[in-house]
């Protein structure tokens, strides 16, 4: 049976992607950590990388290899953005600003990068966008509410004028 180290027995792995050929990356409620394919052994990330940060104590909902920056990973959290990338020993925090000058902690759930180059993240009261520059867009307010049947919560996002 496989146990990563760190992890109690009623804790989840939330996200499970191919790290590189001999690596699984995983997303759990104690941070990340990787899997050898092969052997079936487990590590935090930190050990993997030289470095002294998994995201320990941080919920890690998922992890996206970003298709536009080669190597690029992101790890969505409880409490924020963060990523990493060959040659950093340990995953970066990319502030998100909202609603003024400070960034404040966010949740963020789920990143996807489009066609264009923009980094579109989704999380509580969060939808909106990074540009190339690392700005955050918010398009919270340019989304209509729809509908609230049991287990639906629609919404369309409104064009831009």
């Amino acid at each position: 049976m496989l146990f990563p180290q760190g992890l109690e027995v009623n804790d989840s792995i939330y996200s499970v992607e191919s790290l590189d050929a001999a690596h699984l990356l995983l997303g759990t409620t104690h941070g990340l950590f990787v899997v050898n394919k092969a052997t079936f052994t487990a590590q935090r990330f930190a050990h993997w990388t030289h470095g002294d940060n998994s995201l320990e104590h941080k919920i890690v909902y998922a992890t996206y290899n970003d298709p536009l920056i080669q190597g690029r990973w992101w790890f969505m959290t409880s409490t924020g953005l963060y990523f990493w990338e060959p040659g950093l020993f340990n995953p970066q925090p990319m502030p998100v600003f909202i609603g003024g000058l400070n960034p404040r902690v966010v949740d963020i759930r789920s990143v996807i990068r489009d066609e264009s180059g923009k980094l579109w993240l989704g999380g509580t009261e969060l939808f909106g966008y990074l540009d190339h520059e690392g700005e955050f867009h918010s398009k919270l307010d340019n989304l209509d509410y729809i509908d609230d049947t049991p287990m639906t919560l629609q919404y369309r996002l409104r064009r831009e004028g």
